[in-house]
């Protein structure tokens, strides 16, 4: 239907934009002229309050610099024991013949790296109401996005009970933890780093916005790096001779020893093979703004405070800049490849100012679990039906991940 396409929902009309030219005006050139769409992230607004991922203008700007020096790649290398550390954790208790849900082991995993990384403790440790309290607030991340109207969240409903009880356990264990790090001398985590950042009149992050930026670091940074590896190993289920070469790979470039954040550029094709499931399953699908003003895109009149989507779905699937765009190929992922696809045609992280700012963590993250997980074990989907992908605000694989495990020693 053309690089611009108005759809309704809701009663409300909206632009899709498939030209990676337009999707660079609205996210960069003139992103002066939009903002998040505030009828999607109200929904959230009491679980991520004003950080990063909500807030906008000055007060956006300020946080992100704030919070700019924890995520720089000199910061990210200290992080790399901890995902080795809990990545045998995990593959220890796995056995040979073993049906396990995946995704499920992908979630407790990352959850347990981000919560070392973030503030220096256990996630299974941490007690059973913090756990609880994150896993019911994913569910209900889902649940709140298939109500058509915002007066349902508020309803004394069971699930809206279970969702205030979770948010109200969650606030007070996360101010618990910035509360411990303000009278501790680690230093070596993301909280601290945060704490110690200053702008230039001196000024840090107060305790509530400690809290919003951690609990958006949490959340999203340990779900979209398990649905990334959920769909990667579905995919190479699908595709087993990529594990092969992904073997010869990682015993060329890295002999026995485990990857490093150094690594990332030594692993073409393991980085080609989470570039695919990024670019097949993008964790972080849609994009959403809304007009300030009456704008023109591509030639199109959009009234001021329409939606408009940017899917990075939809655009890791265009044949235009994707040959044979529903194959998974992680080889297609080389130099000459990169340099010819146009800028924001593979978004799986955003663009311009408001890309991720865990993006680095991510890749280097997946990277590690995949390698660790490869050199072990060789996994088969064990599901009757191919998985289906659930749209809640990400894209995991809808009822878990039911996967066989085979040892390398078995197979061989």
């Amino acid at each position: 239907y053309g690089p611009v396409v108005r759809f309704r929902l809701l009663q409300h009309d909206n632009y899709l934009l498939t030209d990676p030219a337009l999707i660079g005006e609205v996210l960069t050139n003139r992103q002066h002229q939009f903002i998040k769409n505030r009828g999607f992230w109200q929904r959230y607004s009491a679980i991520f309050g004003n950080g990063l991922l909500t807030s906008e203008g000055d007060h956006w700007r300020r946080q992100r610099k704030l919070a700019a020096p924890s995520f720089q790649h000199k910061r990210l290398a200290t992080y790399v024991d901890h995902m080795v550390h809990y990545s045998n954790i995990m593959l220890e208790s796995w056995r040979p013949g073993q049906v396990r849900d995946v995704h499920y082991d992908m979630m407790q995993v990352t959850a347990e790296i981000v919560a070392r990384a973030l503030f220096d403790v256990e996630f299974s440790a941490a007690g059973r109401g913090l756990r609880n309290a994150t896993q019911q607030l994913e569910i209900q991340l889902a649940a709140r996005l298939g109500r058509p109207f915002r007066w349902q969240d508020y309803l004394p409903l069971p699930t809206n009970l279970r969702y205030w009880h979770a948010l109200h356990t969650l606030n007070r264990q996360l101010l618990k933890l910035i509360t411990a790090q303000r009278r501790s001398s680690q230093q070596n985590t993301l909280l601290a780093t945060l704490m110690a950042s200053h702008d230039e009149n001196g000024q840090g992050l107060t305790d509530q916005q400690l809290r919003d930026q951690t609990v958006t670091l949490f959340l999203a940074g340990h779900d979209t790096t398990a649905i990334t590896l959920s769909w990667s190993f579905y995919l190479l289920s699908q595709h087993p001779h990529y594990w092969d070469l992904l073997r010869q790979e990682w015993n060329t470039q890295l002999g026995s020893r485990a990857p490093n954040a150094e690594d990332i550029g030594k692993l073409p094709l393991t980085r080609g093979v989470i570039r695919e499931a990024l670019r097949l399953y993008p964790p972080a699908y849609m994009i959403g703004r809304e007009a300030l003003d009456d704008v023109e895109l591509g030639g199109f009149n959009i009234p001021r405070g329409r939606g408009i989507v940017i899917s990075a779905y939809a655009m890791g699937r265009h044949p235009d800049y994707f040959p044979q765009p529903h194959l998974f190929q992680p080889e297609r992922w080389n130099a000459a490849f990169e340099q010819s696809l146009p800028h924001y045609a593979f978004i799986p992280f955003g663009g311009g100012p408001r890309t991720c700012i865990g993006e680095g963590f991510a890749l280097l993250e997946a990277m590690i679990i995949l390698v660790l997980t490869g050199r072990r074990f060789t996994l088969h989907y064990a599901g009757k039906q191919p998985p289906q992908p659930l749209a809640s605000i990400t894209l995991p694989p809808k009822g878990g991940l039911r996967m066989r495990c085979e040892s390398i020693a078995r197979a061989e």
